[in-house]
């Protein structure tokens, strides 16, 4: 990772144009919640981070072509153009193509519009605007597939973005329409920077706020090759809580904001800011090499967003180790007994003729708590001929919540189930848990200690955060992790607890362990070859 003086961003009062079009922003948030945009998976662009983004991209001097792709009421638009006029030496010409479907704010965006044109006016710049009142799916793909076969379309140098949010189905009209132009994506905020990188110009920018999700996972893997096919990254804003960027929505979602450019061209540093909320100053900058973020042997090309000093050593330290899971003998999925589907089969509590059913809400201090009392969720499933293939003999397992949030301590939450503290011949996991086992079976007792010990670390959860962009820790993710050998993970699981100590303390001891065992084999080897030979955690 380098480390150079990174430029200064901070998030900008807004221009007289954005002041005007926020004022508007805020009397709609007043209005009664509308059903339109809750439908959409749309929502307003505050001021503070509309401002921000405009002024992430470089304008250029003499034309300046926008695209604003579900522009809402223009708030991005009057960003870019605020700062377009303030600058000495403003663009000779400005136009927009503002797509928008929502006619519930139509008239608002329209105004919004014209209140740029006019203040262009005022400045000499020459100002003219497309609004498509239309689906940006649905019309944009046939733009990119005109573009693309050399008639006549739409094309921009510059694009700036807050897409709606929502999952699409395999067999929807907007599916459809993006696999026509060769777009394979579940979500509606994928499929729009998709297009708008297609419409992109060689050398044209794109500013966006969308959820981090894209950047690992199987669902958005198609996405992430295509995006990095054209555009190299610049710039990666976080928000270090995700109820602040869209917070007078309520919106709980973590979001990025990303600047990256068109080009072919390699990038050898990615600037990464980090900041509580979307205004005021941002403390947290550093530039980085292009390769830690996406790491060139990465055939996933999972995106990694590494914010600090101590995010470059748990990424060593995480990476010295080399094993993965098959070195292990093991594999993790996800818990077999997705409760809404069995639910005829579950049991407040335990009976003579059920299975303990494990749930996060189990988890308690490192180790299984059950049953668990006055709970709404069940404690037991029925064993039936239904049910057999659902359940587990039991054993040792390493359970990991699979849902948390970035406000927790740990993205990833680990427990060893202990069957000498839940008592039963077989056991069931809910799909909320990530459930480590070996070939369907437990596995040795101080194996699922170790196991369990590691994910706990400090250095596995700041790792993990560097590219996890989910709410939810999925076991694609932990099969892509590397692990300590089985050796080290055994010798760990023989001195900690199952319950889980303080922090500092676990990471000492699996930090300890990791260079004991490396030391003793370094003494095995012959004298030549010790001096080359580094412990894998220092």
């Amino acid at each position: 990772m380098v480390m150079k003086k990174a430029t200064t961003y901070e998030f900008c009062k807004p221009g007289p144009i954005l002041s005007y079009v926020e004022k508007v922003r805020l009397r709609l948030g007043r209005i009664a919640e509308r059903d339109t945009q809750k439908e959409l998976g749309q929502y307003l662009t505050p001021a503070p981070v509309a401002c921000f983004m405009a002024s992430l991209m470089k304008l250029p001097k003499d034309e300046l072509r926008l695209l604003d792709p579900g522009a809402g009421i223009g708030s991005l638009t009057a960003a870019v153009v605020d700062r377009a006029l303030a600058m000495p030496n403003p663009p000779k010409t400005v136009s927009v193509v503002a797509w928008e479907l929502d006619g519930e704010i139509l008239p608002f965006l329209h105004r919004t519009l014209r209140r740029c044109q006019d203040e262009s006016r005022k400045q000499g710049v020459r100002f003219s605007y497309v609004v498509v009142p239309e689906d940006f799916i649905e019309t944009g793909s046939k733009a990119v597939f005109d573009l693309e076969a050399g008639k006549e379309s739409f094309s921009f140098n510059r694009v700036i973005l807050n897409p709606p949010y929502r999952k699409i189905q395999s067999d929807s009209s907007e599916r459809l329409a993006l696999r026509r132009v060769k777009i394979e994506t579940s979500n509606l905020y994928a499929g729009f920077v998709a297009l708008t990188v297609r419409l992109l110009e060689s050398g044209g920018e794109l500013v966006a706020i969308t959820p981090r999700s894209f950047c690992n996972g199987p669902y958005f893997k198609g996405f992430r090759n295509q995006f990095l096919k054209y555009m190299r990254f610049r710039h990666i804003h976080t928000f270090e809580r995700r109820d602040r960027a869209f917070a007078d929505d309520n919106v709980l979602q973590e979001n990025i904001i990303f600047h990256a450019k068109k080009s072919s061209m390699e990038t050898s540093t990615v600037l990464v800011t980090a900041s509580d909320e979307p205004s005021g100053e941002i403390p947290h900058k550093r530039l980085v090499r292009y390769e830690d973020v996406i790491p060139v042997d990465d055939p996933e090309h999972i995106i990694h967003i590494p914010s600090g000093e101590s995010d470059k050593r748990a990424r060593t330290k995480v990476l010295a180790n080399t094993c993965g899971l098959p070195d292990l003998g093991v594999s993790v999925s996800t818990g077999r007994v997705v409760d809404f589907r069995a639910k005829e089969h579950l049991r407040a509590v335990p009976e003579a003729d059920t299975v303990p059913l494990i749930y996060p809400m189990h988890f308690d201090n490192g180790t299984v708590s059950w049953p668990r009392s006055g709970s709404r969720k069940p404690n037991a499933i029925s064993r039936n001929d239904a049910t057999l293939p659902l359940l587990l003999p039991t054993g040792f397992y390493v359970l990991v919540k699979r849902f948390t949030s970035k406000e927790e301590a740990r993205r990833i939450v680990a427990v060893v189930f202990d069957p000498r503290v839940v008592h039963a011949h077989e056991v069931a996991f809910e799909n909320h848990v990530n459930v480590y086992h070996v070939n369907g079976h437990g596995m040795p007792e101080t194996l699922a200690k170790g196991i369990a010990a590691y994910l706990n670390t400090t250095i596995v959860d700041k790792y993990f955060r560097q590219f996890s962009g989910h709410t939810q820790v999925n076991a694609a993710d932990l099969r892509k992790l590397c692990y300590p050998s089985r050796v080290v993970l055994e010798r760990i699981g023989c001195v900690v607890d199952s319950a889980l100590r303080d922090q500092a303390e676990l990471d000492a001891t699996v930090e300890g362990e990791t260079i004991r065992c490396h030391q003793e084999r370094v003494q095995r080897l012959p004298k030549e070859r010790r001096r080359s030979t580094r412990p894998s955690l220092s």
